[in-house]
């Protein structure tokens, strides 16, 4: 399942491109009756589903006005792991989710990853994303790619090989997995500067946990 507040069609064609099929969400009406797997656009979409989420007010009201929204992305917080990609997690709505996590679900809460791209990232604000529920794995320490674009190609080639390779049939062997969800918060979390071997690491750990 994939969440956007973006309100562009690039996931759309991006599917299309790659011979995938989602079913588009936009509204109650089709968050009820559309079957998996969803795309579920949370603040409108171009060219004419409406409303935009976009000033101040949209998101005081947010909830308010879309609790159908709200409760969908919550229970999936609960059941899934959220991976923010090209997202800086600084959403208000996402912010009141997450914080709702932490006070429903407590250590037991699955992990938040953001996956980033940062040269000028500093060890601050990846513990205060860390305090938030958030694991930052910044790709940017791995010297082998350059730029967010190929990063992200990186990120995305690595998690669809270790699928295609059956890491899911071996979950069992991966350190990360087959422990208490607190463990594997811990275990998983960021330590400060990482070597390559560690970032690979917790990517095998999302790519387990992904796909179970």
């Amino acid at each position: 399942m994939f969440f956007t507040t973006n309100y562009d069609t690039l996931l759309e064609k991006a599917f299309i491109e790659a011979d995938r099929y989602y079913y588009k969400v936009t509204n109650k009406e089709t968050l009820l009756y559309t079957p998996h797997p969803r795309l579920i656009k949370l603040h409108g979409s171009f060219p004419d589903i409406r409303p935009f989420i976009i000033t101040e007010e949209d998101y005081r009201t947010y909830p308010q006005r879309f609790p159908e929204f709200v409760n969908t992305v919550r229970q999936s917080l609960i059941e899934n792991v959220l991976c923010l990609i090209g997202f800086s997690g600084d959403d208000p709505n996402f912010l009141s989710w997450i914080g709702w996590l932490r006070d429903v679900m407590g250590e037991q809460a699955s992990p938040v990853y953001q996956i980033t791209y940062n040269n000028q990232m500093h060890d601050s604000n990846i513990h205060l994303s860390h305090d938030l529920g958030i694991d930052v794995i910044n790709l940017a320490d791995i010297k082998k790619v350059s730029g967010f674009s190929e990063a992200l190609d990186f990120f995305l080639m690595y998690i669809g090989k270790k699928y295609k390779n059956g890491l899911v049939g071996r979950v069992k062997k991966c350190p990360y997995i087959n422990t208490h969800r607190r463990k594997l918060r811990r275990r998983c979390s960021y330590k400060g500067n990482e070597d390559d071997t560690r970032i690979v690491s917790r990517l095998d750990c999302i790519a387990s946990i992904s796909y179970e």
